[in-house]
């Protein structure tokens, strides 16, 4: 009775996980479809804003050549018969909007297709009051980007404004890694206000497996 117990909550849990990773979240969007809207650029008006950003962040010069290669300012040029693997960036990769809400316009970017290394990757400039850029980078295609005014798992005392970043991980050499995650980015002072902090449904249904397990002996 106890073993069919469970392998019903097993189950149940197993069903869950499926379910979250496989059809909760929708296919990764380019970035005129996520929640957030901003202006793509173009031309020289695009490269002069590109200069001022790259410039003032943490950049090393092999990610900006990776940012500018075969970049084509002018979308008329852009010939898809020479790009197999989607490698050229165009407009629509940059995405300028004030996240952070200091009058200043940041910058996300999204690969068109495998980035330096053998995955897509995403980058969020943001602004900050010494006119410098902090740089978040992320492997993996976004789903969605929203602000919203609090998280679960913050420890912060009181509430921030928080970046929430939906997206489709690639790990090394596909799968066994490939995972849909969200990251959280605090647009405010606080703990997580450098860096992402992950949440990953695969390692959340894992941990609960596991305390299954452990309370069943």
């Amino acid at each position: 009775m106890n073993r069919l117990l469970l392998f019903l909550i097993l189950s149940v849990v197993v069903g869950c996980r499926s379910y979250s990773e496989k059809e909760s979240y929708s296919s990764p969007k380019k970035l005129d479809k996520i929640s957030l809207k901003g202006k793509f650029y173009n031309g020289k008006e695009l490269e002069t804003k590109l200069n001022k950003i790259i410039v003032n962040s943490a950049l090393d010069t092999f990610i900006k050549k990776g940012i500018y290669d075969r970049m084509e300012f002018y979308i008329e040029k852009y010939n898809p018969a020479t790009d197999e693997l989607g490698l050229t960036q165009n407009p629509s990769n940059f995405l300028f909007l004030d996240i952070n809400e200091d009058n200043t316009e940041d910058l996300i970017f999204q690969s068109n297709g495998p980035f330096i290394t053998d995955s897509h990757v995403f980058l969020i400039f943001l602004s900050n009051k010494e006119n410098k850029y902090k740089l978040v980078r992320e492997f993996g295609q976004i789903i969605d980007m929203q602000i919203i005014d609090e998280f679960c798992c913050a420890t912060d005392s009181k509430k921030n404004k928080y970046l929430k970043v939906d997206y489709f991980n690639y790990g090394c050499c596909d799968n066994p890694w490939d995972q849909y995650k969200t990251g959280i980015l605090n647009l405010g002072p606080g703990l997580f206000s450098d860096e992402f902090y992950t949440i990953s449904l695969k390692a959340i249904n894992r941990t609960a497996e596991r305390e299954l397990k452990n309370e069943s002996k």
